[in-house]
């Protein structure tokens, strides 16, 4: 009889391997962050609600799971009321997003740990 090995549970060697769900466009900007994680930012010129449903859309599809989302304060949104976010597992991964910003100009952060943060302010 042989004995399948058990999944890996370790924290990647390359943190960014946890944008893989991610539908992350060229030229963003990644950085490594606190307790393993990685930060990415961008702009875009789609509106903050269409950002949040586009990504929550990607991430339920690869598995996520959506723990809050919505505009003005809602799900760790850090923009005020023009703005939305939504937060997200997978397993004992937590991500962060963070969209806002006026007149066809969005900003977009996204921050991804391989657990769950104790502070998990994005964009600070």
């Amino acid at each position: 009889a042989t004995t399948a090995a058990a999944p890996a549970t370790s924290t990647p060697d390359d943190p960014t391997a946890l944008l893989a769900d991610l539908p992350t466009p060229s030229g963003a900007s990644t950085e490594r962050i606190a307790d393993g994680g990685v930060h990415v930012e961008f702009t875009t010129d789609a509106g903050p609600a269409k950002v949040v449903a586009r990504f929550g859309t990607a991430l339920t599809g690869a598995g996520w799971r959506i723990e809050s989302s919505g505009g003005g304060g809602g799900g760790g949104d850090g923009y005020g009321g023009g703005g939305g976010g939504l937060t997200a597992s997978k397993g004992s991964s937590w991500l962060d997003l963070d969209a806002g910003g006026g007149d066809g100009s969005t900003d977009v952060d996204i921050c991804v740990w391989p657990e769950r943060p104790s502070d998990e302010d994005c964009d600070d």
